[in-house]
């Protein structure tokens, strides 16, 4: 009986000493308030500061990217590999997307934002040139940035502002238009990819994990065409026009328990597997601006996996192992040889890399393999060749001599001289190699070029003598063809 009367007398104290607390649209009851030394030993913890790629800068190597500047994430400029992140935003709101016009005379990029967090999110042009920006929706509706057009006159978005219910379809341009509605039926739309010639739109319908729909817009017609028509649930991820316009890369689950990549073929309806050897989630993928190669994610048990494949056939190129963690963010840069990730993992806060494609000459066999450029200090690459190891630092490569190669016949080398590698990017697109003597150990420390000069790199050779890489190889290349042709 005492024990009744003492619950008894606990419930009416809890049911009349309820506290309230509103911040926000957030409404806490009978929450204690958390400690102050707890607020500022936890301060270490939750105001890390990190970046995630947002766009290349279609006028150089610069990106734009998104990093937190007092309580909300702004957008900052980064110039070069380990260059000064220059803020360009300044906001009270967080600000999303930051995608830059690929019409590099322009000279701005489209974000999002609402205001007091409404979530009533409005789309904004930023001009760079005299650091202006511009509402470019009605400031009522809800709105979702998409991608621009090839030419980057227009820019596809996802808007409420038919119904105040339904996300669909519209295309702006920067001139102040109406926007156009291509998408009227209800429903969550959202587009992905334009055609290379800007005919086409790719849009999906989202009804859940386990169900959407993709369709092709012809915007000159408006007819909307589905892709991959079933009678079956089938849940999609990415979908993106093949640089070429002939077919569609896009990810899903049909027949399967995982999202695999698959190849798309419109003109037949049929579509080809490309990761059915993985039995994980593909995430995303990107293609590179020339469509000779694809880099996509696996989720392989909650890690991350970086794949690259050369399109003519699928063919995957071996890439050096990553660290553990998380990786997102994939995008090639206009060159088709630099692509962007973040990585973030439990020891390090999200950060941007850049690895670049690059040649490998070991013994006269060319081996494509790609390298992490001004990477963190964790990540050490090596590439074995025969007879010496090329390792790949932080902002350094050393090349190890462990043999003379007495035994080995290299091509255009006499067996008593060292190894050539690449060192790339010298020029764009072309192969260069240097020769660096009879040394036991090499050390290079790579020094990006000023903004402005002449694309390439320097190195220290063992005399402590500074030189630059296309000098040395216009000696190198004027003795190979005087000794050897």
């Amino acid at each position: 009986m005492r024990l009744a009367k003492l619950i008894l007398l606990v419930l009416i104290t809890v049911l009349f000493s309820q506290e309230q607390t509103q911040i926000g649209n957030l409404i806490m009851e009978n929450v204690p308030e958390i400690p102050d030394e707890v607020k500022q030993r936890t301060q270490q913890y939750r105001n890390v500061r990190s970046a995630s790629f947002r766009s290349w800068d279609p006028r150089g190597s610069g990106m734009l990217i998104g990093t937190r500047f007092a309580e909300t994430t702004q957008l900052h400029y980064v110039e070069q590999p380990l260059g000064v992140r220059q803020q360009i935003t300044f906001f009270n709101e967080p600000v999303g997307g930051g995608s830059f016009c690929p019409d590099s005379d322009k000279h701005g990029f489209l974000f999002s934002k609402d205001i007091g967090g409404n979530e009533y999110y409005q789309i904004f042009y930023f001009n760079l040139k005299d650091g202006s920006h511009q509402m470019l929706t009605d400031g009522e509706s809800r709105n979702g940035l998409g991608p621009w057009s090839e030419k980057g006159d227009r820019y596809a978005f996802t808007s409420n502002m038919g119904n105040g219910i339904d996300m669909q379809i519209y295309i702006g341009d920067l001139k102040g238009s109406e926007p156009i509605q291509v998408v009227t039926e209800p429903g969550y739309w959202v587009a992905t990819s334009w055609s290379p010639d800007d005919t086409k739109l790719l849009v999906v319908r989202y009804v859940s994990i386990t169900e959407s729909y993709v369709h092709i817009i012809d915007l000159t017609t408006g007819e909307m065409t589905e892709v991959n028509h079933s009678d079956k649930k089938i849940g999609y991820g990415g979908a993106a026009f093949s640089k070429d316009g002939q077919g569609i890369y896009l990810t899903s689950d049909e027949d399967t328990e995982f999202k695999h990549l698959r190849y798309y073929d419109p003109a037949t309806g049929k579509s080809k597997l490309i990761t059915g050897h993985i039995p994980w989630n593909v995430t995303g993928f990107t293609q590179s601006d020339d469509g000779k190669y694809l880099a996509y994610l696996t989720n392989e048990d909650a890690i991350s996996k970086l794949h690259l494949i050369r399109t003519k056939d699928n063919k995957e190129i071996p890439l050096p192992a990553l660290p553990i963690g998380d990786i997102g963010g994939l995008s090639f840069r206009s060159d088709n040889r630099h692509r962007s990730l973040s990585f973030d993992n439990p020891q390090t806060s999200g950060d941007i890399y850049a690895d670049i494609m690059r040649t490998i000459v070991n013994g006269g066999i060319d081996k494509r393999r790609s390298e992490v450029e001004n990477s963190d200090p964790m990540i050490d690459v090596t590439f074995r060749g025969e007879g010496g190891l090329l390792v790949i630092h932080e902002n350094s490569i050393e090349y190890v001599n462990l043999t003379k190669f007495s035994q080995h016949k290299i091509p255009v080398l006499e067996t008593n001289e060292d190894l050539f590698i690449a060192t790339g990017p010298i020029e764009f697109n072309k192969l260069q190699k240097l020769k660096f003597g009879d040394t036991k150990m090499c050390q290079i420390t790579i020094k990006e070029m000023p903004h402005g000069t002449h694309y390439g790199y320097y190195f220290y050779d063992v005399d402590g003598k500074l030189n630059r890489v296309v000098e040395a190889l216009d000696k190198v290349n004027k003795f190979n063809n005087e000794k050897y042709q």
